[in-house]
């Protein structure tokens, strides 16, 4: 299983937009960083979407590709999004894991459009998708954690609460403040 390492005392750490522009100059060490930092949350959001699926050496390997993508687009990247971006391409790469295996659970991203469906109402999925999107990325990192934790990667508010080290009415207080930030950007884009 990956592992994170803090840095020595007295160390100061780089910063994610730091090391991104390392690992753009070709700084292999700052890849390592970046591993260090953020490897076990990238091998628990694969785990989460492999749950029985695989073995845990497919998710370390998951987790090396997911990294190696970090590395390949480290110019692209912008830095205040970095864990989102990790997130996204740690799910991504188990969910084709799954798909190579004919092991993908159905859900929302995977279900084929019904033959009923007009170009329009798919125009107006996208555009829904879209909105959601934006207003996920309005929240603060914390709750915007929290909510991804809860809505995308199933996890429960006992296990967030317990994975983050915050109280339970915490989690609870913070999920109900971003339905309250998606329902604002719903009603403003005219969708609610």
């Amino acid at each position: 299983m990956v592992t994170t390492h803090s840095a020595p005392a007295g160390l100061k750490q780089d910063s994610d937009a730091q090391l991104l522009r390392r690992m753009q100059a070709g700084d292999d060490k700052a890849l390592g960083l970046l591993m260090n930092k953020y490897g076990s949350y990238v091998y628990r959001v694969i785990a989460n979407v492999l749950l029985t699926s695989g073995t845990p050496s497919d998710a370390e390997e998951l987790t090396s590709d997911t990294f190696y993508a970090v590395w390949n687009h480290a110019g692209t990247i912008d830095a205040r999004n970095l864990k989102a971006y990790l997130a996204v391409t740690a799910r991504n790469k188990a969910k084709s894991f799954l798909r190579k295996h004919r092991e993908l659970p159905m859900d929302l991203d995977t279900l084929p459009l019904s033959s009923g469906l007009s170009l329009e109402d798919h125009a107006l999925e996208q555009e829904l998708k879209t909105v959601l999107h934006r207003a996920i990325d309005k929240m603060r990192p914390q709750d915007r954690d929290i909510f991804l934790r809860y809505y995308y990667y199933m996890q429960t508010t006992s296990q967030i609460s317990q994975l983050l080290n915050i109280p339970h009415s915490t989690v609870r207080t913070r999920l109900m403040r971003g339905r309250k930030t998606l329902q604002k950007m719903l009603i403003k884009e005219g969708l609610v």
